[in-house]
């Protein structure tokens, strides 16, 4: 019995093993497509060991055959994934290697290495150490060394080093431009005070007023205040009613009269203040006569900003005489200084690349760049300026908004400068900015004035650029644009301010891209952005730097239309533009057709639209984007107008202006097809009228309904 039972031990024995084996199958190895129940190691690395680690996914001690397992190189602070090595090449970040063997990986690491780029403002050099072709790794300091040439000596930095220390430490944990700016040693007096004063149009008074302005206060041995003054022959017939342009050194008047008493360096007789060259002439002239150690520029007259104002309301366009922003009509105006009596046509003017053109060659003249640019001038505090003037000045100075006719309050500010000669670049800025917002806070006009550091552009670039890019990526326009409706806006509209519509993306966009460049783009703008005030309306909502964002199919073709814009350094380094595009792409339409007529027996009258940028056309215009008029009828007969193909969406109010005949009006508007005529008598003057119960017409994809008036009226809009 004791056998038996040992012999069925042993075959439990002997049959369990078989089992065993038979479950290790014949594969040997374990690579079979089970499996086999065979693992696999993988040794992780990093080369550096101090540049970064590995990830892996998943994350286990070994692994079964054919598993796939994603490696992910993470560098630390300052070094940056370089490729694999080992058992996995390439660049690839993450990379998924599948596990067949054994097998072992490297991450290779290299130390981030950012570029320092030296600027010459003036004669000299800039000496770095540890120079490598102004290629250094993170976190490494660099000791920079202004080297003036003989005559010259280092003033002060700028960009992204400031201040007069010399030689100067710089940590490089980005990519860093900076400038050093030399003065010649023999220049005495301390500061220029330039002034490119465009009186040869409506403002012709307003540019006496403001000499005398500065007559309070004069030249000083320090200060040194130059005007270039332009005349009109047909505005103002004060001191002598002369025309022409002379350049003035301006003496302190002790009487304090009216008539310009400051000493008269040069009469050139007409000169065109829309030329690039004058300013350039200008400039050079007075840094080689009376050389000083730092200068200030104000340019002084209309300003527009990069608005082609011919197409704004056409001929409607009705500012107030005295402020200082382009009151007359036809103008294609990106820029500064309309000269109505010499320039090539009707409203030449500076435009903004002229403007960088004409400070440019100055710099190249004298060696000098403009130390600070103050504009007396309305919309020109944007960022497309900014951006084109960035290497022709250390400072611009301007507003967002309209400046109001008696501009800079120049007697206070030449007090300043006279008593404190010292002051930095920087300070006097600052001083600008605070003593036109000292004047401005007592008058409750709406007012913007702020100072940029041109040193940060580049930096500020950057940002831009990514927050374009990542709105030219986006498909939440419709949010998009709400975000910019609640921006601060100017005088003209389409200009917004850019902090304030960075700041509103959260409010309304999904886009956590947008959100997250928009946020940087805050920091950049507020790093920029050196002072700033704002009085009326504007106190709280604008923080210094304007954008431009169309809102209507009109300012749309106003820029893109005649190319004005896109040949905007702005908007060929950015996608700024692209977006734009896109933006106005997406409120336009072509579902709808509409024609208005209307019929008339004799006298005057003029067929009009209400277009849902809330302006109104009327026949003089011709076209706009969205319609086309008929030919003008001025006595009795038949005006149109013609709904383009593709439109903006929106809301379109057929109107009536400047009826002076007698007898009904027959009104045909069609729309989609649907046609209906009415009858109306209208009063006689100048004024725009829409027909009561007639529109408005909400054009989209669904037919918009015709709804019959109750009485042949007009109601007055």
């Amino acid at each position: 019995m004791k056998k038996s039972y040992g012999l069925v031990f042993l075959f439990v024995i002997m049959f369990t093993f078989s089992i065993i084996l038979t479950g290790c199958g014949g594969g040997g190895g374990g690579n079979n497509g089970n499996g086999g129940g065979q693992t696999y190691t993988i040794a992780l690395s990093s080369n550096p060991t101090e540049g970064g680690t590995i990830q892996k996914d998943p994350d286990a001690s070994s692994y079964s055959s054919g598993t796939n397992v994603t490696l992910t190189a993470v560098g630390n602070t300052g070094w940056i994934f370089s490729g694999w090595s080992g058992d996995l090449t390439g660049i690839t970040n993450p990379a998924i290697i599948q596990m067949n063997r054994n097998k072992a990986v490297v991450a290779n690491f290299t130390k981030i290495k950012y570029t320092l780029t030296p600027n010459v403002d003036g004669q000299g050099t800039v000496s770095e150490t540890l120079k490598s072709k102004g290629t250094y790794e993170n976190g490494a300091i660099v000791t920079v060394k202004a080297n003036p040439s003989p005559g010259w000596k280092f003033d002060h930095w700028t960009g992204d080093l400031s201040g007069d220390t010399n030689p100067a430490d710089i940590t490089m944990n980005k990519d860093k431009s900076i400038t050093a700016h030399f003065i010649q040693e023999q220049a005495s007096v301390k500061w220029n005070f330039l002034v490119y004063m465009d009186g040869d149009n409506n403002l012709e008074g307003e540019a006496i007023a403001d000499l005398n302005e500065m007559e309070q206060i004069g030249s000083t041995n320090d200060v040194n205040v130059l005007v270039l003054l332009d005349r009109s022959p047909l505005y103002d017939a004060t001191n002598g009613n002369w025309s022409g342009t002379r350049l003035y050194k301006v003496t302190k008047d002790n009487a304090n009269s009216s008539n310009i008493v400051s000493t008269m360096d040069q009469d050139y007789g007409e000169k065109d203040m829309s030329n690039p060259n004058t300013l350039t002439d200008f400039i050079v002239y007075c840094q080689q006569k009376y050389p000083a150690q730092h200068t200030v520029l104000t340019l002084w007259d209309h300003g527009g900003g990069v608005y082609p104002r011919s197409v704004r309301n056409k001929n409607k366009i009705t500012k107030s005489i005295g402020a200082k922003d382009l009151i007359k009509p036809g103008a294609s105006a990106k820029g500064i200084c309309w000269d109505d009596t010499t320039g090539s046509d009707a409203w030449s003017c500076l435009t903004t690349d002229e403007v960088a053109q004409a400070l440019s060659q100055a710099r190249a003249a004298t060696g000098k760049k403009i130390d600070v640019l103050n504009f007396d001038a309305c919309v020109m505090q944007m960022m497309e300026q900014a951006y084109e003037w960035r290497n022709e000045a250390d400072y611009l100075v301007g507003s967002e908004e309209s400046v109001p006719g008696t501009g800079n309050d120049y007697d206070v500010v030449l007090e300043h400068l006279t008593a404190n000669p010292n002051m930095t670049s920087s300070f006097l800025t600052t001083t600008l900015v605070d003593d036109f917002y000292s004047y401005y806070s007592k008058t409750g006009e709406n007012t913007t004035y702020s100072a940029i550091n041109l040193g940060s552009i580049p930096s500020l670039l950057r940002s831009f650029s990514a927050f374009a890019t990542a709105l030219n990526n986006s498909n939440d326009l419709t949010n998009i644009g709400k975000a910019m409706a609640a921006a601060d806006y100017y005088d003209y509209p389409e200009n917004i301010d850019l902090y304030g519509f960075a700041n509103a993306i959260p409010a309304y966009c999904m886009d956590t891209n947008v959100k997250n460049t928009a946020a940087a783009l805050k920091t950049a703008i507020s790093n920029t952005v050196l002072s700033h005030h704002e009085t009326g309306t504007h106190a709280g909502s604008s923080y210094g730097v304007a954008i431009l964002f169309p809102y209507s199919h009109n300012q749309y073709k106003a820029y893109f239309g005649t190319n004005q814009y896109t040949t905007l350094k702005l908007a060929m380094d950015t996608q700024w533009d692209e977006f734009l595009i896109k933006f106005i792409n997406s409120l336009l339409g072509s579902q709808d057709s509409m024609k208005s007529q209307i019929s008339w027996s004799s006298g005057d009258c003029d067929i009009a639209m209400v277009e849902p940028d809330g302006i109104i056309y009327d026949v003089t215009s011709g076209s706009t984007a969205n319609g086309v008029f008929s030919a003008d009828s001025t006595n009795g007969g038949t005006e149109s107008y013609t709904l383009r193909a593709v439109h903006q969406i929106g809301n379109y109010w057929p109107a009536l202006v400047r009826y002076s005949g007698s007898g009904t009006i027959t009104l045909s508007l069609t729309i989609n097809g649907v046609a209906n005529t009415y009858s109306v008598n209208p009063p006689a003057d100048g004024d725009y009228y829409t027909v009561s119960g007639v529109g408005p017409y909400a054009l989209k994809s669904a037919q918009p309904q015709l709804v019959p008036i109750g009485k042949k009226a007009l109601k007055k809009k």
